[in-house]
């Protein structure tokens, strides 16, 4: 990983310092507003059944809490984190 050596934001004509993040863990923290609906979206049920006997219901959405339980890596890519940094992360967890 490249870090300015004056720290806050990278400027592309500054001097960096590299460091082997191998062995560093890192810790997310954060609301990750609307990470639930991409959630919500992979573990839906679809009821597609066809006829007039068919027993068509909406499924019920998961609330934010229960939607966040069911994580996993794709849905943080989905979300738009890298998977370079998301490799870093050997255990995904939310807490309520």
């Amino acid at each position: 990983s490249n870090v300015p050596l004056t720290g806050g934001r990278k400027n592309p004509n500054e001097r960096c310092v590299q460091i082997n993040t191998e062995n560093i863990l890192f810790i997310c923290g954060g609301a990750f507003p609307g990470l639930e609906e991409i959630i919500n979206k992979r573990t839906a049920t679809k009821n597609t059944s066809i006829g007039f006997g068919a027993n068509v219901e909406k499924e019920k959405e998961k609330t934010v809490g229960e939607a966040l339980k069911l994580v996993c890596t794709d849905d943080l890519v989905q979300y738009g984190l890298i998977p370079e940094f998301i490799g870093r992360l050997p255990v995904i967890v939310s807490l309520n």
